[in-house]
């Protein structure tokens, strides 16, 4: 190991801990071994990181003992730098990485073994070769196994969040100083992206999304060279990186003279963003929270879209997406909240084809309540 290029993003304790955790979660389901495919998730065990999302990479974690790592020896450099495991598996650029992994179970005594897979990562075509490799292994999925653990953030993690939180900040105060009559949503994008990366983000789970005016009113939609004209609201969401950890962030501004309606969708926006966060206490149920959010939007509720969703977990991701579990704050949603928990909480309300509105913070469960890791004042832009 070339020691002075090696980064971790966290401790070996930390490592160690978590390898203990899901090899305890493994035991309760019976796995001999666990096959990991996930980009987010190998990184969660292993620390492996690269930026090409198409690079073949698996982590096999045994029932007992430490994690392999496997992939091309060309991509296996990126291990030096990143990863924490020392027990590393190649093959050659082009060979085929399924049959590879498949080698490696059959070394390594697992071929009649109750293997783990993440189905909900694998495309039918791979699982299919898989299990045509070798036949006589028992495949159960384990696509749940690591959300669950990854839902709950420890001190670490904690601290990666809040420097994400900070990224995510000065990227939105760059983005809010950039608005004005006539600059283009590109503008505002590239000065919120630019701010961040000199700040110390790394490529970003998502770019920061920007859309003006009626475009503002069309979900998930992005810059695209349009100008900002008085009256516009300028839909903003941003999510500084750190050691893959993401902290999203939502807000929105709009050029005066700004119409009552934009400004009565920012308000019901803020009101009811505040209210959720208010509620996010250890105990509480998530469709009690969110229920009491519902309140501060529902007069516009026959106006405006919106999607149902107050929050999802954020936590270590890669792009395309910041989300680490597929835990929801919803009004149906009958769990509750805990220590560790971090979710990026958000209302957006549009008109469609008119106009876009949003805030959001992301925020982490405490002992005694919740912290909030974003910092950029909560109301409406006003330039």
């Amino acid at each position: 190991m070339n020691q002075g290029i090696r980064c971790l993003a966290f401790s070996t304790q930390e490592y160690g801990a978590r390898l203990s955790r899901v090899q305890a979660a493994m035991e309760l389901q019976g796995l001999d071994v666990l096959l990991i495919h996930h980009r987010a998730q190998l990184c969660y065990v292993t620390g492996m990181e690269n930026c090409s999302m198409a690079a073949p990479y698996a982590a096999l974690v045994p029932a007992r003992g430490e994690p392999t790592l496997v992939s091309s020896g060309f991509e296996m450099l990126n291990a030096e730098a990143t990863s924490w495991c020392e027990d590393r598996v190649t093959f050659k650029v082009g060979e085929d990485p399924l049959q590879a992994l498949a080698c490696l179970l059959k070394e390594r005594g697992y071929h009649e073994s109750r293997i783990g897979v993440q189905l909900s990562t694998l495309t039918a075509e791979q699982y299919i070769a898989l299990r045509e490799f070798l036949p006589h292994a028992t495949w159960l999925d384990a696509s749940a196994l690591l959300p669950h653990l990854m839902l709950y953030k420890t001190v670490e993690e904690a601290a990666h969040l809040r420097e994400a939180g900070r990224l995510s900040t000065i990227g939105m105060a760059a983005a809010l100083d950039e608005c004005a009559s006539g600059k283009m949503d590109n503008d505002v994008a590239a000065s919120a992206y630019s701010a961040m990366v000199r700040g110390g983000s790394e490529f970003m789970c998502l770019q920061p999304i920007v859309t003006v005016g009626e475009r503002s009113g069309i979900p998930h939609s992005t810059f695209r060279r349009t100008r900002i004209k008085p009256g516009d609201a300028v839909f903003i969401e941003v999510a500084g990186c750190f050691y893959r950890y993401s902290a999203p962030l939502m807000r929105t501004a709009s050029v005066a003279p700004v119409p009552d309606e934009v400004r009565r969708a920012g308000d019901a926006c803020r009101d009811s963003l505040s209210t959720l966060i208010e509620n996010m206490k250890p105990g509480v149920l998530a469709r009690d929270a969110a229920l009491k959010a519902k309140a501060a939007w529902t007069p516009l509720c026959n106006e405006l879209i919106w999607h149902g969703i107050y929050g999802y977990s954020v936590g270590l991701g890669f792009l395309p997406d910041w989300n680490d579990a597929p835990v929801l704050i919803t009004e149906q949603a009958d769990w509750s909240f805990e220590p560790g928990m971090c979710f990026h909480v958000t209302t957006s309300l549009r008109s469609a084809l008119r106009f876009g509105t949003a805030m959001s913070e992301t925020v982490l469960v405490t002992d005694n309540g919740n912290e909030i890791l974003t910092a950029t004042p909560r109301e409406l832009h006003v330039v």
